[in-house]
């Protein structure tokens, strides 16, 4: 584009000369004021230019963050739901295995591992998935749980019982933590039902069908609902009220869901800060910075005037950077990418504080001849030479291979820590369900039995990790691919 069109658009009339034939003849400040006005409307220019250069690049940078960025969140979505659904059925035989005698319930896996796998094959996939829509549901119950409870805490935040209206500082936070524990664990009794279904068909205490529980089970302490009242007996004092509560498999799963999260999050934050950010460049067709990316942008600025009854041209030559759109000195080169640089002032105070040091000693030396001389101090090391930075895509696509080994991870530690609380957990729901049917709980481990199927447990959690680690590299290829496919993702070199 000519730069006239920008003077035209912002008013070609002020910088306008005057008619040759009115215009005195041609004199130094006629020239020097031709001068100023072409500095004027260099400036001008390359104000306009830098304007419309960094609006494009800031539309087109958000537009490809915006793509990129749901590019991530679908990818997300479809690793989260295949992570889910390949590791119910270990996950489940792993829970037998926590609770039941003889390999997990499986007649004949006592020998190993894989031969529990095979037995649990064989005896369908619908039992393998069994619990997953419960479960499900729940999950996402426990999502809308907790956007409630932040909004809704956010606005009791804000009132005058938890800020001062004059300091606008929080007060009462100990009561408003204390309220939300209290909110959480009466939310509870809403989602639990989908939990204890959920657990009871993995364990096998109740059919694949019906996928969910009845409506009536939503009700608390009815005949249809898991959630009882305790015996009167336990009402006589609060020791046993105390310890009747904690032998419920309500409350007992409540702690445990609830440390299990808590646990997560502190691990996946912790291991987000120490696993490396895979670096995935631009793939530009000009080098950032480079001589060679500093185009020439000759927008002639023609201006005439009367010189011995003759015109004249002047030209000016304005360079902008591609990137920045920001001028760029006539005869300067930017520096290549990673090149070193040292700030030329710094060089400069340098040899100004040698030449003061030499003028010193001179005078010493003539106003005290007896004296000896000063050694030159000896030079400080030179600062370490800064190196431009290249910079990189921070978007949901480019850190989804991260979040996706630090959320497995944290899961696994996360098991890992709380496997005996588990175990325990497990194994109180399967006996007080068949106690409460009448049948036999010989084939079930006490809560506390030390040391029974410890093996085949350790290596269902090696199985575990070993399929969360197959599925991180298959999202990882996948979201990488996506990214050099779609969004011009380059290694760096």
């Amino acid at each position: 584009m000519r730069s006239g069109q920008y003077i035209r658009a912002l008013g070609r009339q002020s910088f306008e000369p005057s008619s040759p034939s009115a215009q005195p003849p041609a004199s130094s400040q006629s020239q020097s004021r031709q001068r100023s006005l072409i500095a004027a409307q260099n400036d001008v220019l390359a104000t306009v230019g830098v304007c419309l250069r960094e609006t494009k690049h800031s539309l087109e940078a958000s537009e490809s963050l915006m793509a990129e960025n749901e590019a991530g969140l679908v990818v997300g979505a479809l690793d989260l739901t295949t992570t889910y659904l390949a590791s119910w059925p270990l996950v489940g035989i792993r829970n037998r295995l926590q609770t039941y005698r003889g390999g997990g319930g499986f007649d004949g896996g006592q020998g190993s591992y894989t031969e529990v796998l095979r037995l649990a094959w064989e005896r369908g996939g619908a039992r393998l998935w069994a619990g997953v829509p419960a479960h499900l549901v729940y999950q996402l119950a426990n999502v809308a749980r907790d956007h409630v409870q932040s909004r809704m805490f956010a606005w009791l935040a804000r009132r005058r019982w938890f800020l001062d209206p004059e300091t606008r500082k929080p007060r009462n936070r100990r009561a408003l933590k204390i309220l939300g524990r209290c909110v959480s664990f009466a939310s509870w009794f809403l989602i639990y039902p989908l939990f204890h279904h959920s657990n009871l068909q993995t364990l096998d205490l109740l059919p694949p069908q019906p996928l969910f529980p009845p409506l009536r089970s939503f009700l608390p302490f009815t005949a249809a609902s898991p959630i009882s009242l305790p015996p009167l007996s336990a009402l006589t004092s609060p020791t046993t009220l105390i310890t009747t509560a904690a032998g419920s498999f309500f409350v007992q799963s409540y702690i445990l869901q609830s440390v299990a999260v808590t646990l997560q999050y502190i691990f996946f934050k912790r291991l987000l800060r120490i696993l490396p950010t895979p670096a995935y460049a631009h793939t530009n067709t000009h080098t950032p910075h480079s001589p060679a990316a500093v185009v020439a942008a000759e927008h002639a600025i023609e201006i005439t005037e009367a010189d011995a009854g003759g015109e004249r041209v002047h030209r000016a030559t304005v360079h902008l950077d591609p990137d920045t759109g920001a001028p760029v000195p006539a005869g300067s080169a930017a520096p290549a990418p990673n090149e070193m640089y040292v700030d030329p002032d710094a060089d400069a105070d340098a040899d100004m504080d040698a030449r003061e040091a030499a003028a010193a000693r001179a005078l010493v030396a003539i106003l005290e001849p007896d004296r000896a001389p000063t050694p030159p101090p000896v030079p400080a090391p030179a600062p370490a030479p800064r190196r431009r930075s290249q910079h990189y895509r921070s978007t949901t696509l480019s850190s989804h291979p991260v979040d996706v080994v630090a959320s497995h991870l944290a899961d696994c530690l996360a098991g890992s820590v709380l496997l005996v609380a588990e175990t325990v957990v497990m194994r109180s729901l399967a006996r007080s369900v068949l106690m409460a049917r009448g049948v036999s709980v010989a084939g079930v481990y006490a809560p506390f039995e030390y040391g029974y199927g410890k093996e085949m447990v350790a290596k269902a959690m090696m199985g575990e990790l070993g399929l969360m680690w197959a599925l991180f590299e298959i999202t990882w290829a996948a979201s990488t691919a996506v990214g050099v496919r779609w969004f011009g993702y380059g290694y760096r070199k």
